[in-house]
């Protein structure tokens, strides 16, 4: 399902974690479908909220009264170079859809525009799809 997202941004989810001041959770775990981006989430983490981040491998243990590992999972990721060049190349394709819907909403809030005004956007428009138009 291409340009769906069951969960919020990054920043959404640093604010949630960073508006627990007085109930600060012991431990945070990180899961995510991409390994690269669910360690790297993880630090932030721990970098930028000073909270304790996991982010487990397959068939890690923990102890959740404690937050401690009690048994290790598979080392393994599943991130090749080129499955991290393929995540790259999505990343991108995804800011670009967002782009896109940006445009729309942009389009939108232009309704009520002077039809001098939206005939130049409508223009401008036209002249950026026929160079992308391969």
């Amino acid at each position: 399902m291409d340009g769906i997202s069951g969960h919020a941004d990054q920043t959404i989810l640093m604010n949630w974690l960073g508006a627990m001041k007085d109930r600060k959770p012991r431990r945070v775990f990180v899961n995510h479908g991409n390994d690269v981006l669910c360690d790297e989430f993880a630090s932030i983490i721990e970098t930028e909220l000073a909270m304790r981040a996991a982010a487990p491998y397959s068939g890690d243990c923990y102890d959740l009264m404690s937050g401690q590992r009690i048994a290790e999972g598979s080392r393994l990721r599943a991130n090749t170079a080129e499955k991290k060049k393929a995540v790259r190349a999505t990343t991108v394709f995804d800011r670009l859809l967002a782009a896109g819907r940006r445009l729309l909403t942009v389009i939108e809030k232009n309704r009520e525009g002077a039809n001098k005004d939206l005939a130049k956007f409508a223009d401008q428009i036209t002249e950026l799809c026929n160079k992308w138009d391969r």
